[in-house]
């Protein structure tokens, strides 16, 4: 099944691992539509060449429900993590985007 864009995220939080060499952990917490949804993930942008600005975006995604599931029709909730190995040079936070709206995290 096709992954789609969670609704909306609410937080974000991005930090700095103590390891060698450091690793990035990117956490966010978003709504989905309804239940059912699983598999949430944080899927990088591909870049030709690093942002200016040092701001890397994510495309906050899900799986939805099947669409012949009964599912409860309410706002659920959702969260995914990403850990990056190679923290690219330069990074100074990131960008998540959802369906309709962002949110920006700082390192």
């Amino acid at each position: 099944m096709n992954k789609v864009k969670v609704d909306s995220v609410k937080k974000v939080e991005v930090a700095l691992l103590k390891s060698k060499p450091p690793k990035l952990s990117i956490n966010a917490d978003g709504e989905v539509p309804t239940g059912g949804w699983s598999a949430g993930e944080l899927v990088p942008w591909v870049y030709v060449q690093p942002p200016p600005d040092g701001i890397y975006d994510f495309d906050f995604v899900a799986e939805p429900p099947p669409a012949d599931r009964v599912v409860t029709q309410a706002f659920t909730p959702i969260s995914a993590e990403k850990v990056i190995d190679n923290v690219p040079k330069g990074l100074r936070g990131v960008l998540i985007h959802a369906a309709s709206n962002q949110k920006e995290a700082m390192l």
